[in-house]
């Protein structure tokens, strides 16, 4: 399976499983794309599919995000 997002309103959920990540997870709660980004970090995902997941829900999830930082 591959990083799942979906977005709602400026915010976003998510799905995981390994391979992509250490242990499968899902958001516990809909979050802005920063603090997706950084669980998603800290479960192990590489950065590129992260991305490639906002891009993929959102095309423009940065103009929700103008604070993003990798």
């Amino acid at each position: 399976m591959t990083i799942r997002v979906l977005r709602e309103r400026d915010l976003y959920s998510a799905w995981v499983t390994p391979p992509h990540a250490e242990v499968e997870w899902s958001t516990p709660y809909p979050m802005s794309a920063q603090q997706l980004y950084n669980n998603l970090m800290e479960l192990g995902c590489h950065s590129v599919d992260i991305i490639d997941a906002l891009y993929e829900c959102d095309p423009e999830w940065q103009r929700h995000a103008p604070d993003f930082k990798t």
